[in-house]
Formats: structure tokens, sequence, C-alpha cells
């Protein structure tokens, strides 16, 4: 019955009643462009705002740490575009303007993924993981799919046409030869 929203306004919401009523956990003061919760513990969640700083909070939302300063070393890192945390591997991922990169400890330092293209060349703008293997990874970029088998090792690469680019990227729960993808505005 417990629900975590960030809002538009930089607000982090939390309903215990399955949203019949919420309390306001938190509020960022710029806004908030990212948000992740580790579907294993909702008490570790990470925030980014609009002027690329990335927050982790382990308790819920109550008090954050400032980790932005892991992103430094990785020119435009700082253009976040997602954070995808996966439970079973422990690894945070983080899509930027950089490109791909992997956190092993929540976000305190920072490995770089190399995909096929050149590092600041597209921004990753999506990331998955399948649900039946945590080797396998998603990531999309203009509007190329990446995919690795072997948790960013090698890549293969995939077009997709359609309108925009690569925003959404979703693997069937029921085929894991199955995966959606969804675009959105350059």
């Amino acid at each position: 019955n417990t629900i975590e929203l960030a809002g538009s306004d930089g607000g982090i919401y939390k309903s215990f009643d399955a949203g019949g009523t919420w309390s306001v956990i938190s509020r960022f003061r710029e806004g908030i462009t990212l948000f992740e919760v580790n579907p294993e513990n909702n008490f570790e969640i990470w925030a980014g705002n609009p002027r690329g700083q990335l927050f982790r909070s382990s308790n819920g939302g109550l008090n954050w740490k400032d980790i932005s300063r892991s992103l430094n070393s990785f020119p435009k890192a700082r253009d976040s575009k997602i954070i995808y945390y996966e439970p079973r591997s422990k690894t945070l991922y983080h899509g930027s303007g950089f490109g791909l990169l992997a956190s092993s400890d929540k976000g305190e330092t920072w490995t770089v993924l190399p995909i096929l293209i050149p590092q600041e060349a597209l921004p990753v703008e999506a990331i998955a993981v399948s649900r039946y293997s945590n080797l396998k990874l998603y990531i999309g970029a203009g509007k190329q799919i990446y995919i690795s088998e072997d948790r960013g090792a090698s890549w293969k690469v995939r077009t997709i046409e359609g309108r925009g680019i690569i925003s959404e990227i979703l693997p069937d729960p029921k085929n894991p030869d199955t995966i959606f993808v969804g675009f959105g505005s350059k």
C-alpha cells in the first residue's frame, strides 16, 4: 500500500494507504528530474535536479547526501538523463550526455561502461535490465538500442525507426525475447 512519488514541484511524497492520503517527505528547491527507488529497500532513493546534482537518501527521503562530485571526472555526466538501480547485482546505472556509467557503491564512485559509440557522442536516455538475467542490459541512445548479455563487456546494436529518440525500454516480463521501446522528443 506504500507509494512514493516525485512531483514536478520538487516534492517527494509518500502515501501509506494506496494513494488515499499523501505526506511531503522532502522538497528540492530546484525541482526533480530523476528519481529512482531501490525496489528491495524503499528507504534507499536517488534523485537528481535540473542543475545536474545527484543525491542519495538511505532513510526514505528524510535526509539527502549530495553525491554529485562523483560525476565530475566524466565530461557531460551532469547532463543526466536517467538513473536505474538493478537490485540483483546491486548496481546503479547512470545515463547522461557522457554515456553510460555504473556504480557498485550506490553512486559514491563510477565505472565507465563503454558502448559502441564514443563517450559524449550521443546521450544515453534509456536503461533497462532483463528480468530473466541481470547480465542482460538494454541501453537507448538516439534511435539505437544497445544490447549486452555480459553486463556491458560487449554489445550488439540495432537501429529502431520511430519519431524522436528512444526514451523508454521495458523488457517483457512474460517473454525474455521481447522488449517494448518508447520514443520521446529530441
